[in-house]
């Protein structure tokens, strides 16, 4: 398993993290598409984002060569890369925390955000594909 690479998730706790980790992308993930709760949904994918963030840069400042599988088995090797496109992201999640999602959102927001719902969109297809890829790979070992 992958997550065994990392010192800082202990052994016990590798399998609940490779299961909640693609859940809660999915969950966070329709919440933004929905508009449910859009606030809460991008403050968690935003701490999602620095946690993986933080873990990406602890890989590459202590040189330890580890696949990324951040969107899929052929992800590469965590790289500067890896660190930038989680900056984008990070920044490109950023606006969802201030939109006023109660109310009537013109057509330049709609303009600046639909990207990124469009982003949102497609975090959400990668997050089911790999959770039903990580559910093909448990149901062959048994």
């Amino acid at each position: 398993m992958q997550l065994l690479q990392f010192p800082m998730i202990p052994h016990s706790f590798s399998g609940a993290v490779a299961t909640l980790v693609p859940a809660a992308e999915l969950v966070i993930g329709c919440m933004l598409l929905l508009g449910f709760k859009s606030r809460i949904a991008a403050i968690l994918g935003e701490c999602m984002f620095m946690i993986f963030t933080f873990i990406i840069v602890w890989t590459i400042i202590s040189k330890r060569k580890v696949a990324c599988f951040c969107f899929g088995e052929n992800d590469g090797t965590i790289s500067w890369m890896t660190f930038f496109r989680n900056l984008f992201l990070i920044v490109l999640l950023a606006p969802c925390l201030f939109m006023n999602h109660s109310a009537e959102v013109g057509i330049i927001a709609n303009a600046i955000f639909l990207p990124i719902y469009g982003l949102a969109g497609m975090l959400l297809f990668l997050s089911i594909f790999h959770l039903a890829a990580q559910h093909r790979e448990v149901y062959a070992k048994i």
